[in-house]
């Protein structure tokens, strides 16, 4: 796993956004896999700054994303729904037929996760697949103890993801089940992008960088991938040698 380190944040996050824009101006009917949450609010900005600037055509560029929580509605503003076509597939123009999350209103929650495994092969893999880091060392909602052989599923969140996310809910209840992309499932993607911004994610980056490939710490299954790259700031670099 190759790594790069910039000055600052939004640099980092710059430089992902252009990952992601430079792969659909090159291939304007790529397959995407995207992440969530607060590491990602930047990146989506940059790219829909970018798209302003200089736009470039995503209505044939399918999307999916990697997890989404069980028991939210798509307009809850806690969805990951929600938040993937605020923060960028209105604002790109992309085509909500080739927008896909997890179903997690299925009544039979397996036979969804292997609809969803399905529908990435049959549109033949994800080409770049964006992911953030969890505290614990998460990527997805694959949580300690995922395997590297793990498909979608659904999870039960650990306390530390319940502890992290919780503010985003205020006063609502926090879901405590998700359907996740699995281990196995990203590391198919042919180049994973993984990036960490802050102080907050040092210590996580050190022990990333630093483990065993294992199952005790989700991310570190990514060193077996060829062509995955860390991209950090100076600060969640900063315990790095």
């Amino acid at each position: 796993m190759k790594i790069k380190v910039f000055d600052s944040a939004s640099e980092a996050s710059k430089f992902t956004a252009k990952k992601i824009s430079d792969l659909i101006k090159n291939s304007p009917e790529s397959r995407l896999g995207l992440a969530t949450g607060r590491t990602m609010d930047a990146v989506y900005n940059h790219l829909s700054n970018q798209h302003k600037i200089a736009p470039f055509d995503c209505s044939k560029v399918r999307a999916f994303a990697l997890d989404e929580y069980v028991g939210l509605e798509p307009r809850d503003e806690n969805s990951y729904r929600y938040y993937l076509d605020f923060h960028i597939f209105q604002s790109l123009g992309f085509d909500s037929n080739n927008t896909f999350l997890p179903d997690v209103h299925m009544a039979d929650l397996n036979q969804a996760a292997l609809e969803y495994e399905n529908l990435i092969i049959k549109t033949g893999g994800i080409d770049l697949q964006i992911l953030g880091i969890g505290m614990n060392g998460h990527i997805g909602l694959n949580e300690p103890g995922s395997k590297v052989d793990s498909r979608t599923r659904v999870v039960d969140l650990s306390e530390s993801t319940l502890d992290s996310n919780r503010p985003l809910f205020k006063d609502a209840e926090i879901p405590k089940k998700a359907m996740t992309m699995g281990v196995g499932t990203i590391l198919e993607a042919k180049e994973i992008v993984l990036l960490a911004t802050g102080k907050t994610k040092a210590e996580i980056i050190k022990n990333l960088v630093n483990a065993n490939v294992g199952a005790d710490l989700p991310a570190s299954f990514l060193k077996t991938h060829s062509n995955a790259l860390l991209v950090l700031d100076k600060d969640s670099a900063s315990l790095i040698s």
